[in-house]
């Protein structure tokens, strides 16, 4: 996933950090990415299956009588709250802070969504409460907006396409 310039945090994101300082800074100097084994591609699976069939899908117009509200949820939640839940598990699962970005995007109806993006050494991968099927990143049908940096949770970057290597073929007269 190439990140570009700085974008702005989501304001939903910005006040959930305000109510939760602490789970909005890295506190541990892991790597930036994780070797994804076998056991590790298992336990993953399990956390984002779990999450998603625990929790109660639900607008926060309707939960909170709000346009964006993020926080843990309690029963219900929607899309980011879906992706908090699963960096939380994974964290106390011993998983490096720093390996698990939040991210938005555009679904395919052109609504904002967010997803937790796994940052591995075989790639980034995509957790969704939408599906149960964990994608790499690249292989989803959204257009991708913005991702947490890998160096500080509270600066987000905007995504863009790897850099093309462009080929110029100089002619000698």
């Amino acid at each position: 996933m190439h990140l570009g310039e700085q974008a702005a945090a989501p304001r939903g994101y910005v006040d959930f950090c305000e109510r939760h300082a602490n789970d909005c800074r890295d506190q541990d100097s892991s790597r930036h990415s994780v070797r994804l084994t076998e056991n590790r591609w298992i336990e993953l699976n399990a956390i984002n299956t779990s999450t998603n069939v625990r929790i109660r899908p639900v607008t926060d117009r309707a939960q909170h009588n709000q346009l964006e509200v993020w926080q843990y949820p309690k029963g219900a939640g929607d899309c980011e709250d879906y992706a908090l839940e699963k960096r939380r598990k994974l964290i106390d699962a011993g998983w490096p802070e720093k390996s698990l970005r939040m991210a938005t995007a555009r679904n395919q109806k052109g609504n904002l969504h967010a997803v937790l993006i796994v940052v591995t050494e075989q790639g980034d991968y995509v957790l969704d409460n939408v599906t149960n099927r964990i994608h790499a990143w690249d292989k989803t049908a959204y257009r991708w907006v913005a991702r947490q940096s890998t160096e500080n949770p509270m600066v987000w970057n905007k995504i863009g396409k790897e850099p093309q290597t462009t080929t110029v073929a100089l002619s000698v007269n």
